[in-house]
């Protein structure tokens, strides 16, 4: 048995060696991001675990995130089928991840509070999800099609979107942690705007290109605000002396966000890719997560805005 698993184990790691590599190729710059992100969530969870409270609130962010990443894995039916033992493969897997934040934790005399996070790992992966597809489809059946980004987003990241939304709700108390989960949220919305809609989408109802992309502005920013007041209410009220700089940050964030939605019209070509350049994006996404720089992503989108208006306005000529 030891000898088989062993095996498996081999081979399931040259392929996750490998996968790396490719997500690191395919990322670029953001994937420096993530490593000093990373790293930055590990000196936090030092800290952390030197209060009781933010260590049970670790660990059940911990527990939540693992479930939501094995409910919206693609490779459970080929790990099943291909693999022997692939329950303890998956286990072991689900452990690599949280040793870091284990070897975090020593000498804080907490690491008993982890207890639940290894019976996640030892049961979860005796659990192969079939359901995630209808509940995706069933959440974006009632999104109208005038958020055709939203739409079309939601349908390859509603699982990552969710996670990284109910993180930052349960843990909107701390005084930093929400913040930077709001941030990369805004950063996984900014891809939403990657593909663009048909002509006749971008026509329905609109009678001129101010008209559209002012209402398509205030639309996507409103819902923003939306989303992220609930979190940042409860933080400011939690920590009093945060009160700038979360007003700070959603000014970043919706920056940010305006960024994304005007560069993706001053490039618009109907039912075409967008214009996907990672490193300007990676750098803007960066700034924003600076609120005192936020008002670069705001310069780099009045300029794209004035570009998206002439981009569009071709399109509304029609007539």
């Amino acid at each position: 048995m030891f000898d088989i698993l062993y095996a498996s184990g081999r081979s399931l790691l040259m392929l996750r060696y490998r996968q790396a590599g490719r997500l690191a190729y395919a990322l670029g710059t953001y994937a420096v991001f993530g490593a000093f992100g990373l790293i930055f969530l590990l000196v936090v969870s030092h800290f952390l675990h030197q209060h009781s409270q933010y260590t049970m609130a670790l660990v059940a962010l911990w527990c939540m995130a693992t479930i939501a990443v094995h409910t919206s894995r693609k490779d459970l039916d080929f790990m099943h089928t291909h693999l022997d033992h692939s329950t303890y493969l998956i286990g072991l897997e689900y452990f690599a991840l949280m040793l870091p934040f284990l070897l975090c934790g020593i000498g804080s005399g907490r690491l008993f509070y982890w207890l639940p996070a290894i019976a996640v790992c030892v049961l979860l992966p005796h659990h192969l999800p079939s359901l995630r597809h209808e509940t995706r489809s069933t959440v974006t059946r009632w999104i109208p099609s005038a958020l055709f980004e939203w739409k079309s987003g939601l349908r390859k990241m509603y699982y990552p979107f969710m996670a990284l939304y109910t993180a930052a709700l349960l843990s909107s108390w701390f005084k930093i942690l929400p913040l930077i989960l709001l941030w990369f949220l805004t950063t996984l919305m900014v891809t939403f705007y990657d593909e663009n809609e048909s002509l006749d989408l971008l026509r329905e109802g609109q009678h001129s290109e101010q008209d559209f992309l002012h209402k398509k502005l205030k639309t996507h920013l409103g819902i923003c605000v939306l989303l992220y007041l609930p979190i940042l209410t409860v933080n400011t009220l939690c920590n009093p002396d945060y009160v700038f700089i979360n007003a700070m940050f959603i000014a970043a964030q919706l920056a940010l966000l305006f960024y994304g939605i005007t560069t993706k019209y001053a490039f618009y070509i109907p039912v075409y890719p967008g214009l996907k350049n990672s490193n300007i994006t990676a750098m803007v996404s960066l700034l924003a997560a600076l609120p005192v720089f936020f008002f670069l992503p705001l310069v780099f989108g009045l300029y794209n805005y004035r570009r998206a208006l002439t981009n569009l306005k071709p399109y509304f000529d029609h007539d």
